[in-house]
């Protein structure tokens, strides 16, 4: 889901100016805005539902069915149908389950159990196992193994770098330091475009002029989230704060957007023919290793919506 925001067709109505009586200062104008939501086959419905009661202060019921106005109008979210069947057991997966599906042995392998301490410490996952994000007391919490962590930073800087906004000598300063940039260009790269689409799907005039306004700081904006889930990869337990876990979600959004433009994924029946891939022993070439990518990432940040909306539920 991209959310664009830009000033009404009729900046005029619903305005309020005037002036306290007993002082000089001036009341800003209420201008009206309209919010355009380009829907993706590749979004969470979780996460939709999350944005909209977490950026618009919307009740859960009202930022559900605002989310399947968003399904029914705008085209297919992600279902949860779609995710479970990523595995034999119910999802997330624990701590005793056997893993996300990418990490798993293949069929009819069986490891021999392992004797010496745990490293991981007490209660940890050990092995190929890592952890779903859950809420408690110590805020958001995740477990990841190194092979996971190294595999999410190597994502992240790649998203990062296809976001590094182009320099020019001839700019100006202080429209770079506001986010102003007059010789953008609409992206030539399909997942760059997907991660920055056109405002106006008939209007290319229109979709350029709000990139000129609004691109390079969205680019720094995904940028700083991208960087601020990759400082948290340092170790195996991730511990989110709320606004560490608002990056995450961000940065896992975008990675998994960047994933499903290379898996030309463009329908719901594209999504479900990639979810199929549950067994890393499929995994026989760039595409099948690339699905079960990002079906762990989805899973990964289904989990971490799904604790972050109760968070939200108990400072409710």
């Amino acid at each position: 889901m991209t959310l664009s925001v830009a000033l009404g067709p009729d900046t005029q109505e619903g305005t309020r100016t005037g002036t306290e009586a007993s002082t000089d200062s001036l009341t800003a104008p209420d201008i009206p805005w309209n919010l355009v939501i380009w829907n993706d086959p590749v979004n969470l419905m979780s996460y939709v539902s999350y944005v909209f009661q977490s950026y618009f202060g919307y009740s859960e019921s009202k930022a559900n069915k605002l989310m399947m106005e968003v399904h029914k109008k705008a085209g297919p979210l992600l279902p949860t149908a779609a995710r479970n069947r990523l595995s034999g057991m119910p999802w997330p997966c624990t701590a005793s389950a056997s893993g996300p599906p990418w990490r798993r042995p293949p069929a009819g392998t069986v490891e021999t159990p392992k004797t010496q301490e745990n490293p991981a410490g007490p209660g940890r996952a050990r092995g190929n196992v890592a952890k779903a994000f859950k809420y408690g007391l110590k805020g958001i919490t995740g477990f990841l193994e190194p092979a996971e962590r190294e595999l999410l930073r190597s994502l992240i800087d790649d998203v990062i770098s296809m976001l590094q906004p182009a320099e020019h000598t001839s700019q100006d300063p202080l429209a770079a330091l506001i986010g102003l940039d007059m010789d953008v260009q609409e992206p030539t790269d399909r997942a760059v475009k997907r991660l920055l689409p056109n405002v106006a799907k008939n209007d290319d005039g229109a979709s350029l002029e709000f990139r000129q306004l609004t691109e390079r700081s969205l680019r720094e904006t995904k940028i700083g989230a991208l960087r601020a889930a990759a400082l948290d990869l340092d170790r195996d337990e991730v511990v989110l704060t709320a606004e560490g876990a608002r990056f995450w979600s961000m940065a896992l959004n975008d990675v998994r957007l960047v994933l499903a433009e290379r898996l030309d994924i463009r329908d719901e029946e594209d999504a479900e023919h990639v979810h199929l891939m549950q067994d890393w022993s499929q995994a026989e070439d760039v595409e099948s290793y690339l699905a079960l990518v990002y079906n762990f990432t989805t899973w990964l940040q289904e989990s971490l919506v799904q604790a972050m909306l109760q968070s939200l539920d108990s400072r409710a």
